[in-house]
């Protein structure tokens, strides 16, 4: 008799398999990672910069939409400067790439 095993589908590949939070992808499907030094930013080209740096500052306007509303704990602070960390870094390997 044959034996029928579930294949279960492998966690060690893919997206969100390198650690962090993705907060967003490039037009190519390339995940962006909250983390602006994430390994898997390493092969952007210049467009994909200029797109990370565009959801970076999306996430850092929503932050700031919470702040204007209702006051902002410390640790969304800290999220604040992440995000414009990740603005300029990405905005840098951007134009390197030029």
């Amino acid at each position: 008799m044959t034996e029928i095993r579930h294949m279960r589908p492998r966690t060690d590949v893919g997206e969100g398999s390198r650690g962090g939070k993705i907060i967003g992808h490039t037009a190519s499907n390339k995940p962006i990672y909250e983390d602006h030094n994430h390994t898997g930013h390493k092969d952007f080209s210049s467009g994909e910069h200029r797109e990370a740096v565009k959801v970076h500052e999306k996430a850092w306007k929503e932050i700031g939409k919470e702040f204007k509303s209702k006051g902002i704990p410390a640790d969304r602070v800290s999220k604040l400067r992440d995000h414009s960390k990740g603005m300029e870094h990405h905005a840098a390997e951007a134009s390197k790439k030029c």
